[in-house]
This record gives structure tokens, sequence and C-alpha cells, in this order.
């Protein structure tokens, strides 16, 4: 503590970086306790919400992996800072938020399938979105790097790439619809297990020391396109495990959970054989 403390009143932090720790914050706490209050069960809706402890929880956990990256993977001058850590966490934080509250265009929505319908299915994929955002964003702070503005832009082209698969995955499988409409939990596992994999693959694909943006983009297309496999195999895994009303109630962990986990071996696996973290 000594160290991080002697390191951070050796060099001041810049106007900019002053400002972005500042707006980070107030984004993190002002989604944060709106995300608490829209998960609030309503007077009209009976019984209580389904998973809301959890969708409050996960995207805390999913801000202390990204503080955990901070601290053993970031660049060397962000790693033994505590501004700098408190900076780049509280900017995760709000990535993290701002996006789960872009989940609608998803399709899965916390106000109408998970307040209002009481749909666990949902609850399941939303936690496993919390830790998709984490990953995506976090990957971008690894590797030593010019400023604030390479995390923003390593960061966001692995989100970009992200949103866009998972646009196109749950549109085309209609694993959205197996979520929201058919209320299946284990689909909800499945959708959050294949979402924390390609997350995992597209945040390593950004991570790296900065050359320049065409390095970066280089080295994204190369090491991130298993992410687009993983969701074709999961595209392959919904249409294969989708319910059948004649074969009666299934088994939540036979078609969800193991299914998800060998997704999630498949991702770290993945990010193994393509030089790890960086």
């Amino acid at each position: 503590m000594h160290t991080l403390l002697q390191t951070s009143t050796r060099y001041p932090m810049s106007e900019d970086e002053g400002f972005i720790a500042v707006v980070a914050f107030l984004v993190w706490i002002v989604g944060s306790l709106l995300w608490i209050a829209s998960s609030r069960a309503r007077p009209h809706v009976p019984g209580p919400v389904r998973g809301r402890a959890a969708l409050i929880l996960c995207p805390l956990l999913a801000a202390g992996i990204v503080l955990a990256v901070l601290r053993f993977a970031a660049s060397h001058d962000v790693r033994g800072d505590l501004r700098y850590l408190a900076l780049y966490t509280a900017l995760g934080g709000a990535w993290i938020q701002v996006l789960l509250f872009a989940t609608p265009w998803l399709g899965i929505s916390l106000r109408d399938d998970v307040v209002e319908r009481r749909n666990p299915a949902a609850a399941a994929a939303l936690c496993g979105y919390a830790f998709a955002f984490a990953f995506v964003y976090a990957g971008g702070n690894i590797g030593d790097g010019p400023g604030w503005w390479v995390v923003v832009f390593s960061s966001g082209l692995a989100t970009a790439a992200f949103g866009v698969l998972q646009l196109v995955a749950l549109r085309a499988s209609g694993a959205a619809d197996l979520v929201t409409i058919e209320r299946d939990l284990a689909s909800g596992l499945r959708v959050a297990a294949a979402a924390i994999a390609q997350a995992l693959v597209l945040g390593a694909a950004s991570a790296g020391n900065w050359i320049s943006a065409g390095a970066t983009l280089r080295d994204f297309a190369l090491r991130g396109w298993p992410a687009l496999a993983i969701a074709l195999l999961a595209h392959w895994l919904d249409g294969a495990l989708r319910p059948q009303p004649e074969r009666g109630e299934r088994s939540a962990f036979a078609h969800g959970v193991f299914p998800g986990l060998v997704l999630l071996a498949i991702g770290a696996f993945t990010v193994y054989a393509f030089g790890g973290l960086g």
C-alpha cells in the first residue's frame, strides 16, 4: 500500500484524466442506482422478482473482475497507482452499467422480461451479459499504452464486435425468443455462457501493447475470429436443444449448465491457444 501511495504522488493526473474519472464515477453510481431501482417489484405484478439479488450482485462482481485485471495485467503505471486503478475501474463500471441498459436492443429487457414477466431465464442471460461486458472492456486495459483513449479505442473495438455478433446470433438462432417467450432457463444459461465465452476471446484479442490503431485492428482480426466460431456453435446448440413440449420437463443442468461449461472451456482454451492475454 505504501508503494501505491508513493507512486500516486509522483506524477499528477492530467486534466482530461481527472475529468474522465469524475464522469465515469458519476455514470457508474447513477447507473447502478437506476439499475437497482428498475429491478424492484411492481405493485401490479404479484410475487417477487426472480433473480433480482443476482442481477444486483453480478454487475458489482463484474466490476471486481475489471479491478483484478487492472491490478495484475494492466500497464505498469496503472497497476502501481491507486488513482489510475480507480479511474479505469470506474470507467469499467460505467461501461458495464451503460451496456446493461442497452440489452433491450438484443431482445432481453430487465423491466419487461425480469420484472414484469418474472422470467428467470432472462435474469440468467442478463447476469451473463454483465460479465461479458466486463471482459470486453478489461481486455483493452491489458498491456502498455499512452493514455486512456487507447483503452477506449481497444475496448470499444471489442465491444462493437461483440454487440454485432450478439445481435446477429440471437436473432438468427431464435435464442432471444427461447429466453423471453419460451422462458426456458436452459436457454438463458446457454446465452449467458456463449456471451461470456465470446467476450473472453474478443477481450483477449484487443489486449496487448499499443503500437498503432492499424496494428490493433490487424491483431484483433487475427485473434478475434474464433468468437464467430463460438457463436456458430451456440447457434447449433440452440437448435439441437430447443424445448420440445412433447418431451416434458427438461434438465437445466443437462441442457443449460453443461453445454454452457463447454462453451466457456472453448473460449478459455482459445485465449490460451492464441497466446493468452496480450
